[in-house]
């Protein structure tokens, strides 16, 4: 069973380590158990935070059930709970606070020689830089054919259950820029939709040893390798968009000697407004003696718009959903574009803790900017504590706000 648990945690992301950026990130389902000698485990997890920004205190507690099925090839996994929160405005005097419950997860999923379907709602994270990170209701299909890799997915998006919703999502609560573009997020099914691919090509037959949080094994290489080449189709639609989103480009996975990682991708857009969108992650990662790892990482996010009537290309992405979130407060997207991301990332396996330092700042006239510092650890395997501090400078607000939060997870 074990084996079985194993297997559906490979398609369920992991970020926990990571900046949480009010996104509802899970461990549930690296801490599930068996139920006796049956085919189900189970698991628990409570979340408590505590943050205070702009004299304002706010509170939050969640409760998580995650149930799983697995036999043989069939996988059926449910997660869901119960959420409350509380803020306080000390300026205003202003306090207010709900309870509601909700669902992160529920999906059937089929892994068999004929490649792994998953069915219902679930966390779909496309296989390139930019494209898609978020929860749909709907279907993601992936293949491998030796060297070429296929994934296709599409579904509906809501505000109950995405990425940048209302439930297990902090986000809005910690909102100190109104003007700022937020994400179209369909209030009923059908209202806002997403559907695509991505086909990546692996020149090299050996396996793909590169990871998102940059802490896989180095090995000696050719000063540059390609590791994947592909490309990516994608398209927004429903009753609450206006003009359908069409995008399509390529993408890369490159290895410039010694561990150096880069991924560059580049995209057209057309639909509402077209435009050239341009992204790279550049990351390095470093083993030191004593098993202590440090993940220096650099991404650029861009566009060119083609149809502005005054000039200004600024703010003329389409899309809605993608995988960038920068920043914890501010959360810079698609119609922030120009911006980058600076962090590094020192983890110590033995003590089970981290630290990361980041900064994310446009490019532009009047650019807003983030500095953020994250430090964990990890108890006894089942409690997992986040401290984190941010400072956003921002020529919209009449002071810098500073952001701290503690953030603890629980799982039995």
């Amino acid at each position: 069973m074990r084996k079985k648990i194993v297997s559906l945690l490979f398609f369920i992301p992991m970020s926990i380590t990571l900046f949480a950026q009010w996104e509802c990130p899970s461990q549930l389902g690296g801490n599930l158990k068996q139920i006796g000698e049956s085919d189900f485990s189970w698991g628990v997890e409570l979340t408590g935070g505590a943050g205070y920004l702009t004299n304002s205190l706010i509170l939050n507690q969640m409760s998580l059930f995650g149930l799983n099925y697995t036999n043989k090839q069939h996988t059926v996994y449910l997660e869901g709970g119960f959420k409350t929160w509380y803020q306080g405005d000390y300026d205003l005097k202003i306090k207010s606070g709900t309870i509601f419950p909700g669902l992160r997860e529920a999906f059937y999923q089929n892994n068999s020689s004929l490649g792994n379907l998953t069915l219902g709602l679930q966390s779909i994270r496309s296989e390139d830089v930019y494209l898609v990170n978020e929860r749909v209701l709907g279907l993601n299909y992936k293949k491998d054919f030796n060297r070429i890799g296929l994934n296709v997915f599409g579904g509906t998006v809501s505000k109950y259950f995405a990425r940048n919703g209302t439930f297990c999502n902090m986000a809005y609560l910690y909102d100190i820029l109104p003007y700022m573009n937020q994400p179209l997020l369909g209030e009923s099914l059908g209202q806002t939709n997403l559907a695509g691919m991505t086909l990546g090509f692996r020149p090299s037959a050996k396996d793909n040893e590169f990871s998102d949080d940059g802490l896989g094994g180095e090995k000696s290489r050719s000063f540059l390798h390609v590791e994947t080449v592909g490309l990516a189709l994608y398209s927004e639609f429903g009753s609450w968009i206006k003009t359908p989103t069409v995008m399509g480009g390529v993408y890369s996975n490159i290895e410039i000697g010694n561990g150096y990682w880069l991924k560059p991708e580049l995209l057209y857009s057309s639909g509402g407004n077209s435009a050239l969108i341009y992204c790279a992650k550049f990351e390095k990662s470093v083993m030191w003696q004593n098993s202590h790892r440090t993940v220096f990482s650099a991404s650029y996010y861009g566009q060119t718009a083609f149809d502005s009537d005054n000039g200004d290309s600024e703010n003329k992405s389409s899309n809605s959903f993608s995988n960038i979130l920068a920043g914890t407060v501010l959360r810079f997207d698609t119609p922030d574009m120009p911006f980058y991301m600076l962090s590094v990332k020192h983890t110590i396996p033995k003590l089970k803790a981290h630290l990361k330092v980041q900064y994310v700042g446009q490019t532009k006239n009047d650019p807003n900017s983030e500095f953020d510092i994250e430090i964990g650890k990890k108890f006894f395997n089942k409690l997992l504590i986040n401290a984190s501090y941010g400072y956003v400078n921002s020529p919209e607000l009449l002071s810098n706000p500073n952001l701290f939060r503690l953030e603890m997870r629980f799982n039995f």
